[in-house]
C-alpha cells in the first residue's frame, strides 16, 4: 500500500460491500411490513435461505428440478400454489444430468437458467458478483427472480470444512449476501444428510443459518418432503412425490433418452396409493390389514417372516427389511407406526 501524505493510513471497505448503518425504528412507528408473500404456498418466502437435504441418490435433485420448473412456469408444486418468477439453477455438480432433468420435467418454455459453476460462497466479492449477474439476467427477462438454487452446497465451499462452525458461518454469510442482492428470491441449497440420517451434514451453524429445512426421505420410488426446521411455517407438513423414469428428447431429431423425474404422488388417473406399491409391500399391507385397524408390530413381523415376505440371514436383517416396508407404507399414507404398533389409516376402530 502506498504512502498517505495526508495522514495515517486507514482501511477503506471494498466498493459495494460496505455494511449499512444500524437503523432503529420505534415499534409504534415501524414501516409497514405487509402480509407474508410466499413463493411456495405455506413453505417458502422471498429473502429466505432454504436447505433441501437428503441421502445420496434419494431423490433430492429430482425434487429440486420439479420445484424449479413449477416456479418458472407458474404451476402448482405438489399441490401448493407458487409465485411465478425467473429461476436460476447453479449446477455445481452433474450439470448435464440436471439439465436433462429440467428439459424432461418442464411442460412449457419458461425462464429457467442453468450455470455450470461453483461460486465460492465464502468470498464476499464472489457472492456480490453473483448477485449482480442474477439481477442483470432478470432485467433481460423482465421478470423478477423467485428462486436461486445451489446444487450442491458442498461444491461451493472449496477448501473449507463443513464441520467447522467458522467455515460454515462464512458460507451462511455469503448466502445472506446473495439473498440481500436478490430480495425477491429465496435462496435454496441442496445438501446431504449426516451419517445415520441425523439431520443436515456438517456444523450446526449451517442449520442455524437457514430459515427453512426440507428433508427428502422415503423408500423405493415413493418419496416425501417433510419440514424438519422452520422459522415461519408449521413443521408438521408433508408433501409426497414419486420418482418416475420418463423418455424425452433433448432437441428435435435427437435420440430418445431416459431420465428419472419427480411427479406428484397422486397421478393423473387418481390411482390409489396401493397401486404404486411393490408386490412385496402390497403383500405386507394385506397381512397387516388382516389384524384389524391396529396391530402389534412384533406380531406382524413374525407373520411376515413366516410368510417369507421378509427373508434374510439374521433376525436383525429381516427386522430392518420389515422396517423399510413400513416406511414405504407410511410414505404412501396407508399406515402409521411406532416401535410397538402399526395403525391402518382410514380403518374403523
Amino acid at each position: 500500500m502506498g504512502a498517505n501524505p495526508g495522514g495515517p493510513s486507514k482501511i477503506v471497505p471494498t466498493a459495494g460491500l460496505q455494511r449499512r448503518a444500524v437503523e432503529f425504528h420505534h415499534l409504534d412507528a415501524m414501516p409497514r411490513l405487509g402480509p407474508r408473500e410466499e413463493i411456495v404456498q405455506g413453505l417458502v418466502a422471498p429473502g429466505e435461505i432454504v436447505a433441501l437435504i437428503g441421502s445420496p441418490g434419494g431423490g433430492k435433485s429430482a425434487c429440486t428440478t420439479l420445484l424449479a420448473c413449477c416456479v418458472a412456469e407458474g404451476r402448482s408444486f405438489l399441490g401448493r400454489t407458487v409465485l411465478r418468477g425467473t429461476v436460476l439453477y447453479i449446477a455445481a455438480e452433474r450439470f448435464r444430468e440436471i439439465t436433462r432433468r429440467l428439459i424432461a420435467t418442464r411442460k412449457k418454455p419458461a425462464p429457467i437458467y442453468v450455470a455450470d459453476a461453483r461460486p465460492e460462497l465464502s468470498n464476499p466479492a464472489a457472492a456480490a458478483a453473483l448477485g449482480q449477474q442474477i439481477a442483470s439476467l432478470c432485467d433481460v427477462e423482465r421478470l423478477r427472480p423467485s428462486l436461486v438454487i445451489i446444487d450442491t452446497l458442498a461444491r461451493c465451499m472449496p477448501g473449507l470444512d463443513e464441520n467447522s462452525a467458522r467455515d460454515a458461518g462464512l458460507v451462511i454469510e455469503g448466502l445472506s449476501r446473495l439473498a440481500a442482492a436478490c430480495p425477491s428470491a429465496a435462496i435454496l441449497f441442496v445438501h446431504h444428510i449426516g451419517k445415520g440420517g441425523g439431520g443436515m451434514r456438517g456444523s450446526s451453524a449451517l442449520l442455524g443459518g437457514v430459515d427453512l429445512e426440507l428433508t427428502v426421505d422415503g423408500a423405493a420410488l415413493s418419496k416425501r418432503i417433510k419440514v424438519s426446521k422452520a422459522n415461519a411455517v408449521p413443521e408438521d407438513q408433508r408433501l409426497c412425490f414419486d420418482l418416475h423414469a420418463v423418455e424425452f428428447t433433448a432437441e428435435p431429431g435427437a435420440a430418445v433418452e431416459i431420465v428419472v423425474t419427480a411427479v406428484p404422488a397422486e397421478d393423473d388417473n387418481g390411482a390409489p396409493n396401493e397401486a404404486r406399491l411393490s408386490p412385496r409391500t402390497a403383500l405386507a399391507l394385506k397381512l397387516i390389514q388382516g389384524y384389524g385397524p391396529k396391530a402389534e408390530r412384533r406380531s406382524c413381523l413374525a407373520a411376515a417372516r413366516e410368510a417369507q415376505i421378509v427373508v434374510g440371514k439374521s433376525p436383525a436383517s429381516t427386522a430392518e427389511t420389515f422396517r423399510k416396508i413400513l416406511v414405504e407404507l407410511s410414505d404412501a399414507r396407508l399406515i402409521t407406526f411406532d416401535e410397538a404398533t402399526i395403525t391402518v389409516v382410514g380403518a374403523e376402530a
